[in-house]
């Protein structure tokens, strides 16, 4: 989905419009509105994604004085178009009054002389103001009016003689060229923010917030609405997706939205340790507990979260012993550190993730029923990018604007269907790799369809990637030339899931 859109004021406008942008523009919105209907419109696009509208006229000064929070390009008159329009009202008489926004006056004071006729201008500031200037400029002697939409409604309502300045095709694709130019520069700017909000993070912080979630779909929407009503709460978060989906993301922007926000969020992939070293990171130990202990022991990550988040990434990998020892903890919220006997308090909120089902896993005997439903209060369950695919075409771009610093590199529009037709196995970390695969691959634009299905990693005969983990390890392994480790880190899960995950597959 696009976030830029064209709100026009009649649907002639609308017409014209969808004819300039026709095919360089077609990712921009279309919709119509005039003033009071223009602003209610402009709110429902924002609601719906939408950062930067192009509207000209009174709705543009409506946008401007409502004080939305978006980009307004503003269209003025060109010289065209009003020379248009004064050669059109010339037909009734060279008494023209230009009943019009003051915005719209701009190059209007020279044309008189120019063609020849008498032009006076009759500022308005409302749809109210239009019929008494309208009465004003006939009764000065004017012959014909002349203005936006709103002056010709008024006009033709009153049975007086008017003419609509229309805006001509290049007016409207130089506004949308600035639009995507700004939309261009915002976007390089959430980039740059985004990375100096994690460069300054030290220690155990938490860097995203809501406003890093990626896509505009209304299942994401509707994710993050619910997951700022869990931020509300101290309860426990159990997060469920698919690798890639942003579950460590929705986890910080939880704990960043809550009470705990200045609290510390402490981070673990449990599916990163071994057994007995996963043990001593959660719940620590003291002075020569094992072989290699510290002689001074260590705090475990349930003591230095104490007031604030514990995030317990892959929950799903951690054996039943630990299992048993992770419950006794979150049942008593106590610790007490490998090796020792004395008890600690902590106060930890947990959220927990996993991109297995942990009620499949506690039925089939594979998870504690009972850490399960102390982990499960809270579900939020993150939709794959397969199921919010008018999501891919914005991430594509945006993707394709960070690894080229900022330069777009356009997508063709069978380019983009490849995109959407494609399954994302990894989804949104996925698709941010193949997107940096093909600016290594193909620093020119446009970006075809065969450039789509090469960063793939398709067959010769250009059938469909296969889908599914093992396929997904597959690519990551042929991409590293078979290495492990590497291909571990590419699709962002340890050595060892990996190499599990190549059993099962």
């Amino acid at each position: 989905m696009s976030h830029i859109a064209y709100l026009a004021p009649d649907p002639e406008m609308l017409e014209r419009a969808r004819t300039a942008f026709h095919p360089a523009h077609d990712d921009i919105r279309l919709a119509e509105g005039l003033l009071d209907e223009g602003l209610k419109t402009a709110r429902a696009l924002l609601d719906e994604g939408v950062e930067v509208i192009i509207a000209r006229g009174g709705t543009a000064a409506m946008l401007k004085a409502a004080g939305l929070d978006l980009i307004l390009v503003e269209i003025p008159y060109s010289g065209f178009d009003l020379i248009r329009a004064v050669r059109e009202a010339s037909r009734f008489g060279r008494r023209i009054g230009m009943v019009a926004f003051p915005s719209m006056f701009t190059e209007v004071a020279c044309l008189g002389p120019i063609l020849d006729v008498e032009l006076r201008t009759y500022p308005i500031a409302g749809r109210q103001e239009a019929e008494r200037q309208i009465r004003r400029a006939f009764q000065e002697g004017m012959d014909v009016v002349m203005g936006g939409v709103t002056t010709g409604q008024t006009a033709r309502a009153l049975g007086l003689a008017h003419v609509v300045i229309q805006t001509g095709p290049g007016a409207l694709v130089l506004a949308a060229e600035e639009a995507k130019r700004i939309q261009v520069a915002r976007n390089e700017e959430k980039v740059k923010t985004s990375i100096l909000r994690r460069a300054s993070t030290t220690g155990h912080q938490a860097s995203f917030v809501f406003d890093d979630v990626l896509g505009a779909s209304p299942q994401v929407r509707r994710t993050i609405e619910t997951a700022k009503r869990y931020a509300r709460t101290g309860s426990a978060v159990l997060i469920q997706g698919e690798t890639g989906t942003g579950k460590e993301v929705f986890a910080q922007s939880i704990h960043n939205a809550s009470a705990r926000a200045q609290g510390p969020f402490v981070a673990i992939n449990c599916a990163a340790l071994p057994a007995q070293i996963l043990e001593s990171e959660l719940f620590g130990y003291v002075a020569g507990a094992f072989t290699g202990a510290s002689l001074k022991g260590k705090a475990g990550l349930f003591e230095l979260a104490h007031g604030g988040t514990l995030f317990l990434d892959e929950i799903a990998e951690i054996d039943p012993p630990t299992q048993g020892k992770l419950l006794r903890v979150l049942q008593e919220k106590k610790v007490m550190r490998l090796g020792g006997d004395r008890v600690v308090p902590v106060d930890v909120r947990i959220i927990a993730a996993s991109n297995r089902n942990l009620k499949e896993m506690v039925d089939a005997g594979g998870f504690r029923a009972d850490l399960y439903f102390r982990l499960n209060v809270l579900l939020l369950r993150l939709h794959p990018l397969r199921e919010r695919r008018e999501d891919v075409g914005a991430l594509a771009r945006m993707f394709l604007l960070q690894h080229r610093s900022g330069r777009a590199l356009p997508l063709a529009p069978e380019a983009l269907e490849t995109l959407r037709g494609y399954g994302w196995p990894g989804n949104i970390r996925e698709l941010n790799n193949v997107m940096e695969r093909l600016v290594a691959l193909h620093d020119r634009g446009p970006v075809t369809a065969p450039m789509i299905r090469q960063a793939l990693g398709d067959a010769p005969g250009g059938e469909a990637p296969a889908e599914g983990p093992f396929a997904e390890i597959q690519r990551a392994l042929q991409a590293t030339r078979g290495r492990q480790g590497a291909a571990a880190k590419l699709l962002g899960i340890s050595r060892s899931t990996l190499w599990r995950r190549m059993k099962l597959g």
